[in-house]
């Protein structure tokens, strides 16, 4: 009994440990040789697994930058109307109670004031919004392509690069704007533009 607990305990002869590596990296290069064919390239099950793992991160990805972009779009709206509302309030109360005077070259100063406010606010408006379209655009051809690519299988080879490029940041990209198929290109120029318009007459009633 104590000698065959003793060649029990032995090791195994390196000859045997040699095979068994040998085999069992036969087998794992075995299973990662099976390859699927997409868009006419061979791709291994792990990495179609991870390309579908990658369009779902950007899917959500994008979507919190959409949401991000609404954020910080109101914030610089209400921002602008608190602000220029605001002054023009507390200017007014002034006058009213004669702590201040409005003469016609302050009003002036004033008016170029909340024009150049006005304007480059819609300016930084109108990129935030622009951005959003890009995110919104490349977001939209991923979903129609991770459809394709559920319910066909495969992709052909455009639509692979098409893949790749909406998996990129998009929303810094320096490209044009398609805006013929989206709403909200004209809400800097009515927002600003009428804010500053009312503010101005405004300020030129408050001459005394």
């Amino acid at each position: 009994m104590e000698n065959s607990c003793s060649r029990r305990s032995l090791p195994l002869p390196r000859q045997i440990l040699d095979r068994f590596s040998v085999r069992s990296e036969a087998q794992s290069t075995g299973l990662r040789s099976r390859t699927l064919s997409y868009a006419g390239t061979d791709m291994s099950i792990d990495d179609r697994v991870s390309i579908d793992g990658l369009v779902k991160d950007e899917l959500d990805g994008k979507s919190r930058a959409i949401a991000k972009y609404d954020e910080m779009l109101w914030k610089i709206r209400s921002g602008y109307a608190v602000l220029l509302y605001g002054a023009i309030g507390i200017v007014a109360g002034l006058v009213n109670q004669k702590v201040v005077t409005l003469d016609s070259r302050v009003a002036w100063a004033a008016v170029v004031l909340i024009m150049g406010f006005s304007i480059f606010g819609a300016l930084l408006d109108y990129l935030f919004m622009a951005a959003k379209l890009r995110v919104v655009k490349y977001r939209d051809r991923l979903t129609e392509l991770a459809w394709s690519r559920a319910m066909l299988k495969e992709l052909t080879e455009d639509e692979d690069q098409q893949l790749l490029e909406c998996l990129k940041n998009s929303g810094e990209r320096k490209e044009p704007t398609d805006w013929s198929h989206r709403a909200g290109r004209s809400v800097p120029v009515i927002y600003y533009g009428g804010t500053g318009l009312l503010c101005t007459i405004a300020t030129r009633l408050l001459v005394t």
